[in-house]
């Protein structure tokens, strides 16, 4: 689509293209909404403005599924003082590519404004390389969205003024990279769970607001939030899932174990959960055959704002399940005429309800997935007191 304005693309399917499959070039005001973009070459779909006076500005992406794209599902970019203003990707699923959004200019110091919002970004990056987002562009705006077993969920590579608030960093084995000549960048209450490494990692100290976010129930606990820079930086205010200090000192990595980096300093720090950010999914979500049912078990949310869980199961496609769920405000749950090898999904939700409206804004959380552990029975308390026992044919 070359130099237009306007122009609207719904309710298609674009599938195994070879290079750029579907490019707004030097367009401006266009609606790609609905779409199905699968299993495409370099390139899905490409927002890309060309030297100076040249815009595409004011388009919108939204409710696509775009994924296993070869190398980029979403690319935005701009050369030579080309302009990209006000372009907004919300409300897509975003999955299973090298890079999920791509954001990149050919200058160090540029105006522009994009707001990624509403999306859920799946298992984008290989084992070792990759990222849902990558962005050197200024005004990066990321709200509401959910990150599930990427790579890398985020790398600010330069630019300035970036804001990331409300988003859910649930499972993946990276989160955030600040680079340097990233400058001004605020993260406040997101929610990172159930994480594999770093939560953050700040190579540029410039302007940076980090606090109000709720880190907690992560498998590293050491160095998960790393300051790479010589300065001492602010990450006050966080809730980490505990009041002791040496738990909270042993997350950071700063001066106290490199001398050349600077001090991360974290007091004053939360001792409630964060009810802004959005809230977590559920703990320890287990499945186990009990007599005739299947008994799903999960630990309590901490949030003061609980209202209740939501168990579904059906088919799980496109981070939705076909059937409706059931809700209870217990933690656990007995279901009849299911099978242990199918799929269950459990979310947490606050006083606004459930629904996949609803996971976009942070108000449910991301799904947990059962994981299948034996059962032994209701009495945990009769063999408590023989530590030894001897099994024979």
């Amino acid at each position: 689509i070359r130099s237009s304005t306007g122009v609207i693309i719904s309710n298609s399917s674009i599938q195994n293209g070879t290079t750029n499959d579907l490019r707004l070039y030097n367009s401006s005001e266009c609606l790609i909404r609905n779409n199905r973009f699968l299993n495409n070459g370099r390139v899905s779909l490409e927002i890309y403005a060309t030297g100076a006076g040249n815009q595409s500005s004011e388009n919108q992406i939204g409710n696509n599924l775009i994924s296993n794209s070869r190398y980029t599902n979403l690319m935005v970019r701009f050369d030579n003082s080309g302009v990209c203003l006000n372009n907004k990707i919300e409300n897509n699923v975003i999955e299973g590519a090298e890079a999920g959004i791509f954001i990149d200019n050919s200058n160090l110091n540029n105006n522009d404004v994009i707001l990624i919002q509403g999306n859920v970004f799946i298992g984008n990056g290989n084992e070792t390389f990759g990222f849902s987002i990558s962005t050197g562009m200024d005004s990066t705006i990321l709200r509401d969205n959910i990150f599930w077993q990427n790579t890398t969920s985020l790398q600010l590579r330069r630019g300035k003024n970036f804001l990331i608030d409300n988003n859910s960093f649930y499972q993946n084995t990276n989160n955030i990279s600040v680079e340097p000549n990233a400058r001004n960048s605020d993260f406040t209450s997101n929610t990172f769970t159930g994480n594999n490494n770093y939560i953050a990692k700040f190579s540029d100290a410039s302007g940076k607001v980090f606090q109000g976010n709720n880190i907690f129930n992560n498998s590293q606990t050491i160095g998960i939030v790393r300051n790479n820079t010589a300065s001492d930086l602010n990450v006050a205010g966080q809730f980490w899932g505990t009041s002791d200090t040496v738990s909270i000192e042993a997350f950071l990595w700063d001066k106290q174990d490199d001398p050349t980096l600077g001090k991360l300093n974290y007091h004053p720090y939360a001792t409630l959960i964060d009810t802004i950010a959005p809230i977590s999914p559920p703990y320890r979500f287990i499945k186990q055959l009990a007599g005739g049912s299947i008994k799903l078990s999960w630990s309590k949310n901490p949030e003061e704002d609980l209202a209740g869980y939501a168990v579904y199961q059906g088919t799980f496609n496109n981070y939705r399940f076909s059937a409706a769920p059931i809700v209870t405000a217990d933690t656990f749950l007995f279901i009849s005429g299911a099978q242990i090898e199918q799929v269950f999904g459990a979310t947490a939700f606050d006083r606004s309800g459930s629904g996949f409206e609803q996971q976009r804004t942070g108000h449910e959380s991301p799904f947990a997935f059962a994981v299948l552990m034996p059962y032994s029975g209701p009495d945990t308390v009769i063999c408590s007191n023989i530590p030894v026992y001897t099994i024979s044919q």
